[in-house]
């Protein structure tokens, strides 16, 4: 059976329409089928799973517990026998190559190399069927770096399936709080590799506002289609929602602003063709990115002019799934455009305008869904501007905020919702330099890290 492609008498029947996001064994339960046939190893999906999660999360195989209707044979309700309920733990251990100066809650400081987290995150889900054509992945994590338990990763989707002369489609709506996270692959930032990262390692200050920048602190409503499981496109509107902030938000008082509010809405779009051949490879090549203006907060008004932001992306992703062997390989570009209007004029950049480009490359290898290992290229270029990114010597000498690493990891799932895994990660420059990147003589390589962890979901 062609279970890559949504025409498939299952999946005209079932209305297949539930996504994997992440691997939640409560989609399991809904489903009544492993995690295999939605992922390829978790969170990375299939074609199956791509279409699972267009389809709204609502392909459900167990017993219903309580159905009813009108006289007019309309579903009035329909209702699990069970609460999709799921949780996930990560714990890990991280090693640098040279100390980090931590600082305690006393203002104390200490210098350590290794670090464990038990558990780094916690999470818990609902995440599964609500209607006969909505459903919801809810992630609620507790970061243990932060002490934190908010709201995490979300998606609420309306999904409707139209059979145009034997070929279907799927229309919805995505409610979710990160430009990305409604994506159905993993090439984007959401999704994209690597899928787990030390939360105590350095990283470069450099990223797009893409790049998960506003995640967790924004609400979008937007519209999708899905065509033959070959062609998805999809539009929403951004607006701030930040946590943790009394509302309504401040527009007048400094003290009370928080940090960079959408001006109005921001627009994000995504288009993606999907091409399967013999129902083992798959091909996508796609672009997607967002367009909106930022009012700076953090001690300055809410109030025009903002800083203007244009983030776009080409991806492409390809997959192999045999019966033993898995190979699938991605690659992402984005390039931003900023107009720094509010923060240069406030002294946070050196510059007005700022490009920034962002390139990450992986390919990784399963065997017989039990090891398997991967290798992640990712660079970050730009404008240079020591203020906006951290001052130091070779940035404002006229070095951008360059960043180089190569991530290699292995893994093991000795069950499909087990995953043991190490990387190590080895920087090549760091925030504009190899050598003395900061002034005070560290270099890039002393941030190498090696990040082991054990990741459990049910």
């Amino acid at each position: 059976m062609k279970l890559s492609r949504l025409a498939t008498p299952l999946v005209f029947a079932v209305l297949l329409s539930a996504g994997a996001a992440q691997a939640v064994p409560a989609f399991a339960r809904q489903t009544g089928m492993t995690c295999a046939q939605c992922h390829t190893i978790f969170p990375e999906l299939t074609p199956f799973g791509r279409s699972f999660k267009a389809g709204g999360y609502t392909f459900a195989a167990t017993k219903q517990l309580v159905e009813g209707g009108t006289d007019d044979k309309r579903q009035s309700l329909e209702v699990n026998a069970y609460a999709p309920l799921g949780v996930m733990a990560v714990t890990t251990f991280t090693h640098t190559a040279a100390a980090q100066t931590v600082v305690g809650p006393n203002g104390t400081t200490t210098a350590l190399n290794d670090t464990v987290a038990f558990p780094q995150e916690f999470s818990f889900f609902y995440a599964g069927k609500v209607t006969p054509k909505l459903g919801v992945f809810g992630q609620f994590t507790y970061s243990a770096p932060d002490g934190t338990l908010g709201l995490d990763n979300t998606d609420i989707r309306f999904a409707h399936q139209i059979d145009l002369d034997g070929t279907p489609l799927i229309i919805g709506a995505t409610l979710n709080n990160s430009p990305t996270v409604s994506d159905l692959w993993n090439s984007t930032p959401v999704w994209g590799y690597p899928s787990t990262g030390s939360a105590a390692a350095p990283g470069p200050n450099a990223s797009a506002l893409i790049e998960e920048q506003l995640a967790q602190q924004v609400a979008g409503l937007g519209v999708y289609a899905f065509w033959n499981a070959t062609v998805y496109g999809e539009f929403s509107v951004y607006r701030s929602a930040p946590q943790g902030i009394h509302v309504p938000l401040s527009t007048n008082t400094a003290d009370a602003a928080p940090e960079r509010i959408i001006q109005t809405v921001m627009p994000y779009w995504r288009l993606a063709f999907e091409k399967t051949f013999e129902d083992k490879h798959s091909i996508m090549v796609g672009t997607f990115g967002l367009h909106g203006v930022l009012l700076p907060g953090g001690g300055h008004e809410l109030t025009p002019p903002g800083d203007a932001y244009t983030d776009m992306g080409f991806d492409a992703q390809y997959q192999y799934i045999g019966d033993k062997h898995i190979l699938s390989a991605t690659l992402t570009y984005i390039h931003e455009w900023q107009s720094l209007t509010a923060t240069h004029a406030n002294g946070g950049s050196d510059n007005l305008t700022n490009d920034l480009h962002t390139f990450k490359a992986n390919v990784g290898y399963i065997y017989d869904r039990l090891i398997g290992g991967r290798l992640v290229l990712a660079t970050v270029r730009g404008s240079a501007d020591g203020t906006l990114y951290g001052a130091n010597t070779p940035m404002t000498g006229g070095v951008g905020p360059s960043s180089t690493s190569l991530t290699a990891e292995v893994v093991f799932t000795p069950w499909l919702n087990w995953k043991i895994g190490a990387q190590y990660i080895a920087y090549f420059d760091f925030n504009g330099a190899a050598t003395n990147y900061d002034g005070n003589g560290r270099n890039a390589a002393d941030n190498n890290t090696l990040y082991a962890y054990v990741w459990m979901a049910y």
